[in-house]
């Protein structure tokens, strides 16, 4: 998609909606940083309403500036009250603020999202992960069996059931809804949703002590994108516990480059 939309800019570098789809594709294929580009250099062309201004603040907060995200999205809130997407978006934003107020704040988004449009799986899904990262873990596992039960292919609300699941030691059950993301992800192409799965996975098989199916698990995930340091951490775990001292440090190492941590 970002193939085809880099050529139609090429061949129609005056169309705005052209770049602004661009920011889009760039966006959900994991490169924020050229996304905010392209849709920073568009939006003053575009309509007010338009949902290049909702992408623009979602690939500031992931290139690490929420502040910043909540600046360019709380005029879009105000101006569309009622348009769940501009809600959806603040909800992230406050979610990665964190902190009790802000946590409030995203329910709230979302909540009233789900109120304009309660069809929204959007809106469901992003108040299910939120569930989950307050740590309501009993909640999130309700709030996914409610999305999950007229949707059961829905790979990331598995990735989040999985998640609460594991956070509650239900390990089986969690390792069950990790590998059919990882199933569903690899059909649907989506090789960031596929990798973190896989490593989530291999993380719960390392719990259970499965160290052999869990090293096969992680260098899937490892092979299906660049790998995180999750990952790569989780990785070197199991290569210890299989007494590969060398090559756990190679993994660990790897890990704490990506992403320092003691841990690691």
């Amino acid at each position: 998609r970002v193939a085809c939309l880099r050529k139609a800019v090429t061949l129609d570098g005056s169309n705005p909606e052209f770049r602004a789809r661009l920011g889009e594709a760039l966006l959900r294929a994991g490169d924020a940083a050229q996304a905010t580009t392209e849709l920073r250099a568009v939006i003053a062309e575009l309509p007010a309403d338009h949902d290049a201004r909702v992408w623009l603040a979602e690939a500031v907060r992931i290139s690490g500036t929420p502040a910043d995200a909540l600046s360019i999205i709380d005029p879009i809130v105000e101006s569309y009250p009622d348009k769940p997407g501009p809600r959806i978006a603040r909800a992230d934003i406050y979610a990665e603020l964190g902190g009790t107020e802000a946590n409030r704040a995203a329910l709230a988004d979302l909540d009233h999202a789900i109120t304009v449009d309660p069809g929204s799986a959007a809106a469901h899904r992003a108040r299910a992960q939120l569930l989950e990262r307050l740590g309501h873990y009993h909640e999130a596992v309700e709030a996914c069996d409610a999305i999950l039960l007229p949707a059961p292919d829905d790979g990331p609300v598995l990735l989040i059931r999985g998640m609460a699941r594991y956070a509650l030691r239900e390990l089986g059950e969690a390792a069950e809804d990790f590998s059919r993301a990882a199933e569903l992800a690899e059909k649907d192409g989506s090789g960031q949703l596929q990798a973190t799965a896989l490593a989530w996975q291999g993380e719960t098989l390392r719990m259970q002590r499965h160290y052999d199916e869990a090293l096969g698990v992680l260098d899937r995930a490892v092979a299906a994108g660049p790998p995180s340091a999750f990952t790569l951490g989780t990785r070197g775990q199991v290569l210890t516990a299989l007494d590969r001292h060398a090559e756990a440090v190679e993994s660990l190492t790897a890990a704490s480059h990506a992403h320092p941590s003691p841990p690691w």
